[in-house]
């Protein structure tokens, strides 16, 4: 199984990931802010956010 790490600087709504790679057996893995995390992690397993300083 392949795993991809996605750096998500977006919205859910205009890239939805999981959408897209649904069904290709691909392990999804995403790094956002915290602005965008809760859209991201409501559907998809591996999602994390990191904090500006």
């Amino acid at each position: 199984m392949k795993t991809i790490l996605i750096l998500a600087k977006t919205e859910h709504s205009r890239t939805p990931y999981d959408v897209w790679l649904k069904d290709t057996g691909i392990n999804l893995v995403l790094i956002t802010s915290e602005k965008f995390f809760n859209a991201y992690a409501s559907r998809i397993k591996h999602c994390f956010y990191l904090k500006k300083l």
